[in-house]
């Protein structure tokens, strides 16, 4: 009987236990944080300055990339920026009969036809006038030597002749090396190359763009999630309404500039 007797507890241990208890849950967050060795700004700083590093990188990469592929990616963005310019032209032919083919070679084969033979209309024009201009080029560059003897520099004429003999003899000699005189030769020989083909790449991906827009949005669209297709779509169609004024509108201000300087200089 004795055994079951319930066991007394003193209301002292009883009380030293709750405290305990309670103690250990208001003061063990506490205890954490005052454990922590970094502080809060510390972290902050850490952690935007991991992110900003990757960022950079990221666009360095990109950036490198693109460099590399510059014979692709810029006959690419020059073909976007000119198909702007030929969309309207396609859609009005469209309007009146014409299949997107033959709208697409009238608008890029014949603008590109009138862009060459606008230019053989000014080139001898522009030659003659620099046969022209040459002399009175070496006559200023003449009169600027005797400014600088007779002016209030009063330069020595025999240093001014030495500074020039030099210079002429770098330009025309390229320091005696035959060595870069033949890596200038084919580093000319390979840009003319990567200029010619990004020509005729510009040309080919202009053509493309222009004819097979609807396809190639739809093909770009289909490879997006359906969840995101939506943002995208309205993103692309204002990212071109952009693009598409600003080229526009420059191409608009490029051409009253110059019918405004061709009427000025008929005149002169």
């Amino acid at each position: 009987m004795a055994d079951d007797a319930p066991t007394a507890t003193s209301p002292t241990a009883a009380g030293s236990a709750v405290a305990g208890s309670a103690d250990t849950g208001q003061r063990g967050p506490a205890r954490r944080d005052e454990d922590r060795r970094v502080p809060a700004w510390l972290d902050l700083a850490a952690g935007w300055t991991w992110r900003l590093l990757v960022v950079a990188v990221g666009i360095v990469a990109f950036w490198s990339v693109m460099g590399r592929l510059l014979v692709v990616t810029l006959p690419l963005a020059i073909a976007a920026i000119l198909a702007t310019l030929c969309m309207p032209g396609k859609e009005w032919l469209q309007r009146r009969g014409f299949s997107s083919l033959w709208a697409t070679v009238v608008v890029v084969i014949g603008g590109l036809l009138a862009f060459i033979g606008l230019f053989a209309a000014i080139a001898p024009s522009f030659v003659s006038q620099l046969q022209e201009l040459g002399p009175t080029v070496v006559q200023g560059w003449d009169d600027f030597l005797a400014w600088l003897n007779d002016g209030p520099f009063g330069l020595d004429p025999e240093l001014l002749d030495n500074i020039v003999a030099t210079a002429e003899s770098a330009v025309a000699g390229g320091g005696g090396a035959s060595s870069g005189v033949v890596s200038g030769v084919l580093t000319g020989v390979t840009t003319v190359g990567q200029i010619l083909a990004g020509l005729a790449l510009t040309i080919v991906l202009l053509f493309f763009v222009v004819k097979d827009a609807p396809q190639l949005v739809t093909w770009a669209g289909a490879r997006i999630p359906d969840r995101h297709r939506p943002t995208a779509s309205a993103l692309g169609q204002r990212a071109w309404s952009a693009l598409a004024g600003y080229v526009r509108g420059t191409a608009t201000i490029a051409l009253i500039d110059a019918i405004g300087i061709g009427i000025g200089l008929y005149f002169l």
